[in-house]
C-alpha cells in the first residue's frame, strides 16, 4: 500500500474597517493519492484513486456593543474523486453560510453573575444532496465569584452529508463505498455544569449529559466479509462526559482526567437490531494525563482505557476492552534559536495486544524520536 497526501493552507486575519471587526479568510487545497496492490490474493487487487478538495471560508466577527457580538460568514468547497482503475470521476460542489449571535447580560449583585445566550443558524447546500437548515441555541449561566459555577444548556439540529470515501471508496474483496447513502440528520441537546474550586492550585470539574436522536446515521460495518457504510434508520445516542483538572504543586504537576459513558442504540424497527448497541461504540472510555514540568524538562504520562465494542449489528460478536500507556520525555533548552525541542516517546509501553477494528491488530510497543527547530 502506498499513500501520499498534500495540504496547502493560506490564512489571513486582522482588523478591517475599524477595531470592532475581525476578519478571517482561509483558502485551502488538499489532495491525496492511494494505491493498493495485492497480487497474492485470489482477487488480484490493483486499486488506485485520487481525492482532491479545494475551498475557502470567510468569517467576520463584529462587536455591536460590549455585551453583544455577531459572527457570520460563508464557505465554498469542491471535491473530486478519480478512480484510476475504472477511470471514473465523481464531483461535488457545496457551499454553506452561518450566523452566530452572542449576547451577555451581567449583574453587579446577586447569586447569578451573568447570563449568555447564543442562538445560531447554518445553511448547507450541495449539488448531490440539496439544502438543509440547521438552527441551534445555547445558554450559559455563571454563578459565584470565589467558587465559580457555570451551568449550560444547548439545543439544536445537526446535518452531515456522506463523504466521498463513504460513497465511492473503490471496491475490492474487503472494502466498498455505498453510493446509495442518505445524509444523516438529527436533533440533539446537552446539559452540563462546570465547577471551579480555589484549592490545590485551582480544581476544574465538568460534567455534561448529551442526548442525540439521529435519522439515517452513517456507520461503517462488516457485512458478508465486506467493510462498507450504511444508514441506520433511527438511532438514539446519549451519555455523560466528565472531566477534572488540577495543579496541586503549581506548574510542576498537572493532573487531568476524563471519563465518558455512552449508550448508543439502534432504534430501527427490526427485531434483529432494535435496541441493540451500535457497532464499535464503547460504553466506557477513560483517560488520565500526568504532566511534570521542571525548568526545560517535561515528563508526560498518558493512560487510556477503551471498553468492550460490539462488531455486529445483532451484538453477537465483540472486541474486548483494552488499555494503553504512553510516556514522553521532552527537553526544551534555552538557545539562540527561536524554538528548539527534543522529545522521546514510548507508546504502549506495556506492549498491550488489542484491535480497534476486528482482525486488524495494532502494532505493539513503539518508540519515537522528534526534533523541532524554529528560526
Amino acid at each position: 500500500m502506498w499513500d501520499r497526501a498534500n495540504q496547502y493552507n493560506v490564512i489571513f486575519s486582522g482588523k478591517v474597517i475599524n477595531l470592532f471587526n475581525d476578519l478571517r479568510v482561509q483558502m485551502y487545497r488538499h489532495d491525496s493519492w492511494s494505491h493498493y496492490l495485492n497480487i497474492e490474493s485470489s482477487a488480484k487487487v490493483n486499486s488506485q484513486f485520487t481525492v482532491q478538495t479545494n475551498g475557502m471560508e470567510m468569517q467576520m466577527k463584529t462587536v455591536l456593543i460590549p455585551q453583544a457580538s455577531l459572527t457570520y460568514g460563508f464557505g465554498l468547497r469542491s471535491d473530486k474523486l478519480h478512480n484510476l482503475q475504472t477511470d471514473t470521476l465523481h464531483q461535488r460542489q457545496s457551499w454553506y453560510a452561518f450566523l452566530v449571535n452572542e449576547s451577555t447580560l451581567g449583574f453587579q449583585s446577586g447569586f447569578c453573575r451573568s447570563v449568555a445566550v447564543v442562538p445560531s443558524i447554518r445553511f448547507d447546500q450541495t449539488t448531490d444532496y440539496g439544502s438543509k437548515l440547521s438552527p441551534k441555541i445555547g445558554t450559559v449561566l455563571n454563578f459565584g465569584e470565589t467558587w465559580q459555577t457555570s451551568f449550560k444548556i444547548n439545543f439544536g439540529g445537526s446535518y452531515r452529508a456522506p463523504t466521498f470515501n463513504d460513497l465511492y471508496w473503490p471496491a475490492d474483496p474487503w472494502t466498498e463505498g455505498n453510493p446509495d447513502l442518505k445524509p444523516e440528520s438529527g436533533l440533539d441537546y446537552d446539559v452540563g455544569f462546570r465547577w471551579q474550586l480555589p484549592i490545590l492550585g485551582g480544581i476544574y470539574f465538568e460534567s455534561t449529559y448529551f442526548h442525540n436522536r439521529m435519522k439515517d446515521l452513517i456507520i461503517w460495518r462488516e457485512t458478508n466479509s465486506i467493510w462498507s457504510p450504511e444508514n441506520v434508520d433511527k438511532a438514539l445516542i446519549q451519555g455523560i462526559e466528565n472531566g477534572i483538572n488540577l495543579k496541586p504543586f503549581g506548574k510542576f504537576l498537572t493532573i487531568a482526567g476524563n471519563y465518558s459513558y455512552l449508550d448508543a442504540r439502534n432504534k430501527t424497527n427490526s427485531p434483529t437490531v432494535y435496541d441493540k448497541r451500535l457497532v464499535y461504540r464503547p460504553r466506557h472510555n477513560a483517560n488520565l494525563n500526568l504532566n511534570f514540568a521542571f525548568h526545560f524538562v517535561t515528563l508526560n504520562y498518558q493512560y487510556s482505557y477503551t471498553g468492550l465494542r460490539y462488531t455486529t449489528s445483532a451484538n453477537t460478536k465483540f472486541l474486548p476492552s483494552y488499555h494503553t500507556s504512553d510516556v514522553t520525555l521532552s527537553l526544551r533548552p534555552k538557545t539562540t534559536m527561536k524554538d528548539f525541542l527534543i522529545s522521546v516517546q514510548m507508546k504502549n509501553i506495556f506492549d498491550e495486544r488489542y484491535q480497534v477494528v476486528a482482525r486488524m491488530p495494532i502494532p505493539g510497543r513503539e518508540m519515537r524520536l522528534a526534533i523541532k527547530v524554529g528560526f
